[in-house]
């Protein structure tokens, strides 16, 4: 077995505090306790963080900036687990970012980024860099492959470009330029396609403003495409990914591939318990793990710490296909056994323990918990499924709130989304649940900062959900909502907008647009002024 290489993005900020940016993503969920970020500079210095395993999931991009000094203070913080050699990193260092991990008990993997200069700017704190773009085949039945791209500065407006060009024997060159909406710009930008998709027409994706379609032929799986990221800074200067291959780790083509076999799932670590017939405080357990996972223990803790009460310790194979059952006694060593061969450790550690309650059966290794369940002795407890927690004075289930899930039967406690997200309701089941609230806006909406007598002017109302915005205007003015019809690409087209009509007196009209959350959608509110006066200045 192998462990995937997990993705690695930095790049400098280029602030006066010294900040960088830095993410990583693992291809598959990685093993208890093996998830661990360094940072290393030219002089020697490395920061190692240790990351809660139990918490990450795979295919999911976790992202964000930090600086220099935040980095040094790490580990004075309450709660940091990992090490720090060498002097404190300064500004002008050098450093190499990397992220590791297990899976199923394969070799580490680490990926890195190197030579990432994280300085003060020579410049002004508006001016650029060329964007960062990593390309990932996800090799799947839908052929997708994965656009990863970020910024090292604020762009201008619309000028945010992902331009993806397929190139044919002939010279022909069919080519598709997305633009990015702002406040997707601002950000990581995170697209997934599959080559179909984007040859069939026209296409309707979240964070996607407009686009230019330029494909005549159709894009098959298995054929390359090549993919470019550019934008303006806030001087004017034009940056494209294209024009700095040292940053690129992928290069700028993609060849999107369809696994052509389906290889049966790696084995799962699952444990279950219920009270036994056998003798006083007996449980009977099943577990299902491979042979070679060894040594290991089948042990019943407390809910509270994992504490051990009773175990027994199993370092041969000989499981039935992998499962093996046992029984285990909280008041007598002999009624301990199981299904494979059992050496004289098997343990009693605590004494007195209250025959009734709730209990953690877990199969436990060198590295940590491989699974878990918790079961009741002496009172029926309800399953509860993910998504919910269970309340063990209460007796019953109950769902999450927004902002929360869990993943396993019979959680206790809520696991909370990334700082900044959310879930769009109650009972998620997943970290992949959460998302970033997204800004609800009118796309191209531009208003005039005065208007003459009578006067008029039409505004856009649609807003990125496809929604039309409420309004209220006040003042000088009045207004209604009327089909503007304009020609695009040689076809008419319909739009709602909002006809503002000034009147005779002079003053200010006050135009109040909202709508309301819709999905990952924030509200939206948004107040323009126009000055009416006779000379509409």
């Amino acid at each position: 077995m192998v462990t995937p290489a997990p993705t690695v993005l930095a790049h400098s900020l280029n602030t006066e505090t010294c900040s960088f940016y830095y993410a990583y993503m693992f291809p598959v969920t990685p093993d208890f306790g093996t998830t661990f970020t360094k940072l290393e500079n030219q002089s020697g210095t490395v920061i190692i963080g240790r990351l809660p395993a139990d918490q990450l999931n795979g295919n999911f991009l976790y992202s964000g900036t930090s600086t220099l000094a935040q980095i040094n203070d790490l580990p004075n913080q309450a709660g940091w687990v990992g090490s720090f050699t060498g002097t404190p990193f300064q500004c002008g260092d050098t450093l190499t970012f990397s992220a590791g991990y297990q899976y199923r008990g394969a070799p580490v993997a680490t990926s890195s980024v190197q030579n990432v200069v994280v300085d003060k700017p020579n410049q002004p704190v508006t001016s650029g860099g060329s964007p960062i773009q990593k390309l990932i085949n996800l090799n799947n039945a839908g052929c997708q492959f994965r656009i990863l791209a970020a910024l090292p500065s604020t762009p201008l407006p619309g000028s945010t470009k992902i331009t993806i060009n397929s190139y044919h024997q002939d010279g022909q060159v069919d080519q598709l330029t997305l633009t990015i909406s702002d406040q997707v710009a601002a950000g990581v930008m995170d697209f997934t396609f599959d080559p179909t998709q984007l040859s069939s027409g026209p296409i309707d994706i979240a964070g996607v403003a407009s686009e230019d379609y330029q494909v005549s032929t159709s894009w098959l799986c298995g054929s390359p495409l090549y993919v470019s990221v550019e934008y303006r800074d806030l001087l004017n200067n034009y940056w494209s990914s294209t024009w700095a291959p040292e940053l690129q780790t992928d290069g700028f083509g993609i060849t999107p591939t369809r696994s052509e076999t389906v290889t049966p799932p790696d084995f799962e670590y699952t444990i279950s318990a219920v009270q036994s017939s056998v003798g006083d405080c007996s449980i009977s357990v099943i577990a299902s793990l491979p042979d070679e996972a060894r040594p290991i223990g089948l042990a019943i803790t407390n809910t509270q710490n994992n504490d051990w009460i009773t175990a027994v310790i199993i370092n041969e194979p000989g499981s039935n296909n992998g499962v093996i059952t046992a029984n285990l006694s909280f008041t007598s060593k002999d009624e301990n056994y199981a299904s494979v061969p059992v050496p004289d450790e098997n343990k009693i550690f605590e004494e007195g323990t209250d025959c009734s309650g709730t209990y953690r059966a877990v199969i436990d290794s060198p590295g940590g918990i491989l699974a878990s369940s918790l079961f009741t002795l002496g009172e029926t407890m309800p399953t509860c499924n993910a998504g919910s927690t269970r309340n063990e004075q209460q007796r019953r289930c109950s769902p999450v709130e927004r902002g929360f899930y869990t993943t396993e039967l019979n959680s206790t406690t809520p696991i909370a989304c990334p700082a900044g997200m959310t879930t769009a309701t109650t009972a998620s089941k997943s970290v992949n649940d959460c998302y970033k609230p997204i800004v609800q806006s009118i796309v191209g909406f531009k208003a005039p900062k005065a208007l003459k007598f009578k006067g008029t002017i039409n505004l856009p109302l649609i807003t990125n959900t496809k929604a039309v915005a409420w309004f209220r205007v006040t003042g000088p003015c009045t207004a209604k909502v009327a089909n503007v019809t304009t020609t695009v690409k040689g076809k008419k087209v319909t739009t709602k907008m909002l006809k503002v009509t000034a009147g005779k007196k002079a003053g200010t009209c006050l135009v109040d647009l909202t709508a309301p959350t819709s999905g990952k959608y924030l509200d939206l509110k948004k107040v323009v002024q126009i000055k009416v006066s006779k000379t509409g200045k």
